[in-house]
């Protein structure tokens, strides 16, 4: 009876025999890039069978297998080999696709004073809005402003001072050739300084332009009490400075104006004032129109260096001169000579 069975345990044995291989797919790892492609092998066999999910692929009998991002991502793949009479399937491999959130920007910097049809933000000068690539590593970064590309702007954030609508366009570091555009436009609109000028009347007053709610004079740099008016008397020598508030975004202070030659008046209230840009000198009396007559400019050593008539408004070009004290003689006045300073 022994002897007998020997046959049958040696049948049974060869019915459940595995192979002498052990087939496996490579890259067992594989993650691929938005519409990027891919390749699975195997070791070399006689024959070839892919199956993707457990179902057969009609025709993909090589060694390997392209597979594709958009149609294979997230499927399982093994492959059925033969060798020599003897067949085998390998272990599944999963094949992965990264995904992305769509490309978007976190905006910083200065917050905008008004946002307007449908966010359009509105800025001061000297504001700045900054745009930030909300991006994992980005690389490839290009930056665009009215459709045009920024030339030089190649880093995950921008600074705005300027007009325009902004876009940009990047790609993942890991997915370098996976470039995503923004898609919209941020608008960023910087709008014009408010800046009121400051002149001199004839009554020896400084008067602001454009008029406005309120006013805040200034002489160097310190605020003069009780000045909310449009026009002020010049009561000292200095630079004078002015914030009209007009209800608009942007206002700043005028530019400074000059007043020198104050406490040195006539009976008439003699005033001299130069201009922002120290290149002329404005001359008034309360009550007078000085639009005829010479002038001279002395030295502080009484030496004459300019003279001439005034013409019209009463100015006098003061170009020529260097920085330091002069004194402004009016012929043929009883106007005393007036002291000022050239800076």
């Amino acid at each position: 009876m022994r002897t007998a069975l020997l046959p049958l345990l040696a049948l049974s044995f060869n019915a459940v025999a595995q192979c002498p291989f052990d087939p496996t797919i490579e890259p067992a790892d594989m993650i691929l890039c938005p519409n990027e492609q891919g390749e699975l092998s195997t070791q070399v066999y006689d024959t070839y069978q892919w199956y993707k999910n457990g179902e057969l692929l009609p025709d993909e009998t090589a060694q390997s297998l392209f597979v594709d991002q958009y149609t294979d991502a997230g499927s399982e793949f093994t492959v059925e080999v033969t060798l020599n009479g003897c067949t085998e399937m390998s272990p599944p491999v999963l094949v992965d696709g990264w995904a992305f959130l769509p490309i978007y920007t976190i905006h910083g910097g200065d917050e905008p004073h008004s946002i307007v049809n449908e966010g359009e933000a509105h800025y001061c000068p000297g504001d700045t809005l900054t745009l930030t690539i909300g991006m994992s590593d980005p690389v490839h970064i290009t930056w665009y402003r009215n459709g045009q590309v920024l030339q030089g702007a190649e880093g995950p954030v921008l600074a705005i001072t300027t007009t325009g609508y902004y876009t940009c366009s990047a790609a993942p570091g890991i997915c370098p050739n996976a470039l995503q555009y923004l898609g919209v436009e941020v608008a960023a609109i910087f709008d014009e300084e408010q800046q009121p000028t400051i002149s001199a009347n004839d009554a020896g007053e400084l008067c602001a332009s454009p008029t406005g709610t309120s006013y805040q004079w200034y002489l160097n740099g310190a605020p003069l009490a009780g000045s909310d008016a449009a026009c002020i008397p010049v009561g000292a020598q200095g630079s004078y400075t002015v914030f009209v508030d007009q209800g608009l975004p942007c206002q700043v202070l005028s530019e400074p104006f000059l007043a020198t030659g104050v406490g040195e008046r006539s009976t008439v209230g003699l005033v001299v004032v130069q201009d922002p840009a120290h290149q002329r000198l404005s001359v008034q009396a309360g009550g007078r129109t000085l639009a005829n007559g010479g002038w001279t400019i002395m030295d502080a050593l009484g030496r004459r260096v300019l003279e001439g008539t005034l013409q019209g408004e009463g100015w006098i070009g003061t170009s020529a001169l260097g920085t330091g004290t002069y004194l402004l003689q009016l012929d043929g006045t009883d106007l005393r000579p007036v002291r000022f300073i050239k800076p």
